[in-house]
Order: structure tokens, then C-alpha cells, then sequence
């Protein structure tokens, strides 16, 4: 039905050519869902079948008329033959615009008359036939709003229509050929009901139809509005369950590119979510982690003990000569991340803290270095045209951690033979992972009723706005309409939540794996 298409469209917003500030919500803001110009002409495509599909459905009620001394009663009013000619979906600041033109119907039914004045001519009965067509038109406002559960409600605000009668005839032998005389007046009684029937017809619909669909989908901390040529859903995130960060949640962008136009769909995902889980993941201190030396695997070049520092701290190996020794990395600022042109990086300020096990009078710090570990990976896809399969890719750019000397009780380090050592490690650790993420993951594409096609990653870096979108052309099949939005929905509101889990048992289940 066509309410399913506005409701498909209501899950987005379209690139705008103003920027207008959306309708305030609760905090925690993390992804915006927007669909570009190029996905309202798709959905204008859809609606348009699914609106013929639904005016075959319109019954005319009676329509009674009282005119120089007639009593004219039209019933059993039925509609079929339904044409439409153009269909259009916009948005403007505050509501959705259905636009319908070349409306085109063909209605039959039943007359019957009586005359109370002279001459008193017999009551009579017959058929008559409608033609409905030219100029034609519903033109309608759907407006949306949210209540403080930050609930979407959507409604009807205004509605008008122009009824264009190109026929109108009676049938029904002498006084079918009278009404004829008189089919003026009661075309315009016609005109009357049929547009006051067609708004009754989308109000209803939105009504029962579109309004209960939001209503079984989990939308709680779902905001959707609409601006001049654009309509958008915010999904606020849940307050969180931990400790709430200390910095503000910035403002996802009215989306006006390019770029992202070629797509019909589009979700972006500001850096806040993601620097919330590690605001998280500092504040817990399992971002810490202690090396001693059985961690270290018998293959590497560098083992933990003074020996193979003699060179880079000389005043260690000569106060604790061939002793062992443990590394403690300590997370001494929150995590940052931010996405670049290409790329997102993530930077973590470190304190290393190189430490002597004595053989008898337990550990000694030995020197103290400081590092901003930087991790700059570029997020992809690539699509194959030919079977409409998406890849996404992962590829480390750069992975650098530049040492700097903090504290010591050891006298001179060398921290610049330490930095190429740790420079040679990480360049080595980055061709092993890059290699090992090459292949890539074959993306899902069919999510119920919705398949995704030539899916593309993008990024954006501004003083403003910091997010990465992705962006898809979609192919909509009617079945299963609820319970794919249902799915989508749900895993996105499940996603923080989840996305916290994993990364605080990645990082336990790495610990745990180091002490082994």
C-alpha cells in the first residue's frame, strides 16, 4: 500500500539545500538515517502503483440533492478503471508532501428521483455513469512530530483535492434524459463528496495504516522530522548504563552533497557513540594491561629483561644486570576518535612504564615513556555491479607510537633506539593485519523486504560535524514490510549496547590471553 512507501520514506532524510536545525531531543544522538532526492524519486515509483491500487478501493457515499423541486438520490457509487499520471514525495520544513496529479477514474451507479412540484412528473430510477479525469488532483500535508518518549506520531495536517467530472450521464429512458438537463447542479453535488471522500481516504489511511506501523516497530529514542526538501530520523542513543562523559555530544549535519546524493539511502554515524564506549572503557581501567616476561613469545626480537636493553638503558642492565622485567601500559587520557577525509583515527595517549623484577626485593620502576598511539584505518566497500554483492574492507594506514621519555631512576635512555624498535615492530604488525584483512567481509544485503545495492562508505571531516555515512541504493519488495523494518530497527537500537559488550570482552579475553 502506499502507506508502507511513506513509511519507508520516513526512515530518512534528503540532502537539503539550507541548513535547518532539527527538532530538539534528548541527548545522545548518534546516527542520522536520511534518504537523498534520488530515493524519493524511487519511493514516488513505488507509491504510485500502490495509490491506483488504493483509490480502486473508494466508494462514493450517497449523494442527495434537492433542486427546483427535485429530490435526487445517488447510491451504490462504485470507482474502478483508476489511472494516475504523476506522483510526488517531498518534504518541506515541518511535514511530507504528497502531490498526485492526473487522477483519472471511471464510477458507476444507481439514480433515483422524484419531482414534488408541477408537472409532476412520475419518480423514476436508473443508472448513471461518471468519468472523472483532466486536471484531477490530491495534494496532501502529512505532518510529524514527536511526543517526550521521543515517539514519532504521524498524522494528516492538510488536505485538498480538485475533482475534474469529463462525463456525466443518466441512464434510464425519459427521466434519465431530464437529470441530463440538470447534470451541472449535480456535478457539482459529486465534486463535493469526491473530494471530501478522497481526503477522508488518506487520513484514514495514515490513520490505521501508517501510524500502527511506527507504533510496532521499536521506536523509543527515535526522533524523525522533516526541513525544506528533506526528511531524517535521529536515533538517540539509551542514556548509559555507566558513567556519563564529560564532553558534549556534537550535532550530526544536515547532509547537502554531492557525493552522497547519488545514493537513495544513507545512514551516518557521528564519532560520539564510539568515543562514549571508550570514554567507558578508560573510566573501567581495562584498557590497562601489564606484560611480564612469559607474555612474550620466544620468537620475538626483543624479550623483557635488562640484557636486551643494555644499549638503550645502560644504567639499568649495570644496576640489574640479565634480570626480567615487566611493561605496564597504562591509558593516562580518555581515547579519541575522529574521522578524517579517509580514514577514522583513533589516538590514545599512553604512559609505559618499564619496571625490574629484583630477584629478591620485588619490582623497581626504571624509567617512565610516553606515547600518543595512533591507529588511522580506512573503511571501504566495494561493489560488484554484475551480482550486486558489497564488500567491506578494513586497511591500516598508519600505526605509529612515538616515545617519549617521562621519568627515570636509571639515568640516560635512549629513547630514540627504543622508537625505531617500536617503529619496526608496528610496521610489521601492520603488514600482518593488513594482509590478514584484504579479503574483506561479504556485506548482507537483503534485510526482509529491503535489498541494498552498490553500498559505498564516506567520510566526513568538518569543524562542526565529524561522522562517516553509508550510503546504498535500495530495491523495496512489499512482503515482509513490518517485519524488516522491525529487524533494522531493533539492531540499531541494540548496537550501542552490544558494541560496549564485545569491546570490554575483547579487551578482558586479551588480558586473560596475555597472562597465559
Amino acid at each position: 500500500m502506499l502507506v508502507q512507501c511513506l513509511f519507508l520514506a520516513l526512515l530518512g532524510v534528503s540532502p537539503v539545500s539550507a541548513a535547518v536545525a532539527p527538532p530538539p531531543i534528548a541527548d545522545f544522538v548518534g546516527a542520522r538515517a536520511f534518504l537523498t532526492q534520488r530515493g524519493f524519486a524511487y519511493i514516488d515509483t513505488l507509491a504510485k502503483a500502490e495509490i491506483i491500487a488504493g483509490l480502486k478501493d473508494v466508494k462514493i457515499p450517497s449523494v442527495a440533492i434537492k433542486k427546483d423541486g427535485f429530490n435526487i438520490n445517488l447510491d451504490n457509487l462504485e470507482c474502478k478503471n483508476v489511472q494516475v499520471s504523476t506522483l510526488d514525495i517531498s518534504a518541506t520544513s515541518g511535514s511530507l508532501g504528497l502531490q498526485i496529479g492526473g487522477v483519472a477514474v471511471t464510477c458507476t451507479g444507481d439514480w433515483k428521483y422524484k419531482l414534488h412540484s408541477w408537472p409532476h412528473i412520475p419518480k423514476g430510477h436508473g443508472s448513471v455513469d461518471i468519468s472523472v479525469g483532466g486536471s484531477s488532483s490530491i495534494v496532501a500535508s502529512i505532518t510529524i512530530s514527536n511526543n517526550d518518549e521521543n515517539n514519532t506520531n504521524i498524522g494528516v495536517g492538510a488536505c485538498a483535492t480538485k475533482v475534474d467530472i469529463t462525463n456525466l450521464h443518466f441512464h434510464g429512458g425519459l427521466s434519465g434524459d431530464i437529470l441530463n438537463l440538470l447534470k451541472h447542479v449535480i456535478e457539482s453535488a459529486i465534486e463535493r463528496s469526491l473530494k471530501s471522500k478522497l481526503c477522508d481516504v488518506v487520513k484514514t489511511e495514515v490513520k490505521t495504516k501508517v501510524q500502527p506501523e511506527f507504533q510496532k516497530v521499536p521506536l523509543s529514542y527515535l526522533a524523525c522530522g522533516s526541513m525544506e526538501n528533506a526528511l531524517f530520523c535521529d536515533f538517540h542513543l539509551p542514556p548509559p548504563a555507566m558513567a556519563a562523559p564529560p564532553f558534549p555530544v556534537p550535532p550530526l549535519p544536515v547532509l547537502n552533497n554531492d557525493v552522497l546524493a547519488a545514493k537513495e539511502l544513507a545512514l551516518a554515524l557521528g564519532s560520539f557513540p564510539l568515543n562514549d564506549i571508550f570514554y567507558n572503557l578508560y573510566n573501567s581501567g581495562v584498557l590497562d594491561i601489564t606484560i611480564t616476561p612469559n607474555m612474550v613469545p620466544p620468537s620475538s626480537p626483543i624479550q623483557l629483561n635488562t640484557s636486551a636493553f643494555k644499549d638503550i638503558a645502560p644504567g639499568m642492565f649495570k644496576k640489574w644486570p640479565n634480570q626480567p622485567m615487566q611493561l605496564e601500559v597504562n591509558v593516562s587520557k580518555r581515547p579519541i576518535l575522529a574521522y578524517g577525509d579517509d580514514a577514522a583515527t583513533l589516538t590514545v595517549p599512553l604512559d609505559m612504564t618499564f619496571s625490574v623484577i629484583g630477584p629478591k626485593s620485588g619490582v623497581h620502576v626504571a624509567f617512565v615513556e610516553t606515547c600518543p598511539f595512533t591507529l588511522a584505518t580506512a573503511v571501504s566497500i566495494d561493489s560488484d555491479e554484475s551480482t550486486g554483492n558489497s564488500t567491506l574492507k578494513a586497511m591500516i594506514k598508519a600505526l605509529t607510537c612515538f616515545l617519549e621519555l617521562k621519568e627515570t631512576t636509571v639515568g640516560n635512555v635512549s629513547s630514540v633506539s627504543l622508537n625505531q624498535i617500536v617503529a619496526v615492530a608496528l610496521l610489521l604488525g601492520e603488514q600482518a593485519i593488513n594482509k590478514k584483512l584484504k579479503h574483506g567481509i561479504v556485506l548482507p544485503t537483503h534485510f526482509h523486504s529491503v535489498e541494498l545495492q552498490n553500498s559505498s562508505i564516506f567520510y566526513f571531516n568538518g569543524t562542526a560535524t565529524n561522522f562517516v555515512a553509508f550510503g546504498a541504493n535500495l530495491v523495496y519488495k512489499p512482503h515482509g514490510f513490518v517485519s524488516g523494518v522491525q529487524s533494522i530497527m531493533g539492531g540499531l537500537m541494540r548496537m550501542r549496547a552490544q558494541a560496549k559488550k564485545s569491546i570490554f570482552s575483547a579487551f578482558s579475553e586479551f588480558k586473560a590471553g596475555l597472562s597465559l
